[in-house]
């Protein structure tokens, strides 16, 4: 039992890094490509790594719920592409916090998507957060460093939330894998056919082909260390975990391109940081729901990250 735990623990870290190799690739070494590219890439790779996964465990990545599912994953490909956006327009530090606002957001659609209440003490956290966000979103306190990346940020982590929730609303009938089939099936469908309307551009260099590539194998490797690790521990740690990536992306960031933090947007993340981390290991909300045996909700999953 102790082993399974260091391995879903390691997992975890390893996902929180490959999932920073994948934010520093996209930030600094994307130059020549565009974010249709890029979720192009993912989604082909992501495909093939489903049904390799599919093969050898004999899943059925289409699962049940299929609507939902379709909806989920055109939820899910808006908010990549929101981060991949905003990644092209800010720090990776604020662009990876912004995106972990999704467990703000998870709580605020989980009353009316899968019947949990929220009470005094997850509002609070939910406003502590928000403000934290505030920090970040004015860094210098005038509204003029407001840009449109900080809004594509704030967007990436909302739509992260609300496809939680979906993802926990169907996951009685459907598998850990089935999110990540319909995120690269509506991504790649939405991506090819924006590339085939995109005006035809210079040819992708070496260095660009080497920098998709690297791209479509961190994301990869990074949901697929998420998915094994959320075996072996909660899917609450595997989160808090998780968040790590918001310190790796802000420490490679600043060692590697000189990209500087500011005091403000640290109390920010430590605000953020700490109320998404409470509300990961909430069980209220849970315990309610095993008080409620008629109305009870499926266990909770893992969000994606972020693999973004």
């Amino acid at each position: 039992m102790k082993t399974q735990r260091i391995q879903g623990l390691t997992l975890a870290l390893a996902a929180a890094g490959f999932a920073t190799i994948y934010d520093i690739i996209t930030r600094f070494g994307s130059s020549g490509i565009t974010p249709w590219q890029i979720l192009l890439t993912r989604a082909v790779f992501g495909l093939a790594l489903t049904a390799v996964l599919a093969r050898a465990f004999n899943l059925n990545p289409l699962g049940r719920n299929r609507p939902g599912m379709l909806l989920t994953g055109l939820i899910l490909v808006v908010g990549v592409l929101c981060f991949i956006f905003a990644l092209f327009r800010l720090p990776v530090f604020e662009a990876v916090l912004l995106l972990y606002l999704y467990p703000v957001f998870a709580a605020l659609f989980s009353p009316f998507l899968v019947d949990e209440r929220i009470g005094l003490k997850l509002w609070t956290l939910i406003a502590i957060a928000f403000c934290g966000t505030a920090f970040v979103l004015w860094p210098q306190g005038t509204v003029s460093e407001v840009n449109g990346g900080h809004l594509l940020g704030v967007g990436s982590g909302f739509c992260h939330g609300l496809a939680l929730t979906l993802v926990r609303r169907f996951s009685r009938h459907n598998g850990a894998v089935t999110p990540f089939f319909y995120f690269c099936a509506v991504g790649g469908v939405v991506s090819a056919v924006a590339v085939g309307l995109s005006p035809a551009s210079t040819p992708l260099s070496l260095e660009g082909w080497a920098a998709l590539g690297g791209i479509a194998v961190t994301a990869g490797l990074a949901q697929l260390c998420m998915i094994k690790s959320a075996t072996c521990i909660s899917s609450a740690e595997v989160g808090i975990i998780g968040m790590s990536e918001i310190v790796f992306g802000g420490l490679a960031s600043y060692v590697l391109f000189s990209e500087a933090v500011g005091l403000r947007q640290i109390l920010g993340g430590v605000l953020v940081i700490s109320s998404a981390i409470v509300l990961a290991l909430d069980t209220t909300r849970d315990a309610a729901g095993l008080r409620e045996p008629a109305r009870a909700r499926p266990p909770r999953q893992s969000g994606a990250h972020s693999v973004d």
